[in-house]
């Protein structure tokens, strides 16, 4: 039932290393902010990392949830 190998293992800890990377790396973020293709405006510091740093939170806590999971039905014998 769990598979470890699956890539979308690998497709999630990629998009937490980018979003923790933007968030919390060194230097200047600089990002496009809007709410459609015509009305967007260049944002950068904080309005860049906080969306950011929300979204590697979420992933963060999704990864350890699932590991948690997937811990608890290894002990029990379920997993693969």
């Amino acid at each position: 039932m769990y598979h470890l190998g699956n890539i979308h293992h690998v497709g999630g800890a990629a998009a937490t290393a980018i979003e923790g990377w933007i968030a919390f790396g060194n230097g200047p973020r600089v990002c496009t902010q809007g709410v459609n293709d015509w009305i967007t405006t260049q944002g950068s510091g904080l309005g860049c990392r906080v969306p950011f740093g929300i979204g590697a939170a979420i992933t963060v806590s999704l990864a350890a949830y699932s590991a948690m999971r997937w811990a608890r039905a290894w002990r029990a014998g379920q997993g693969s």
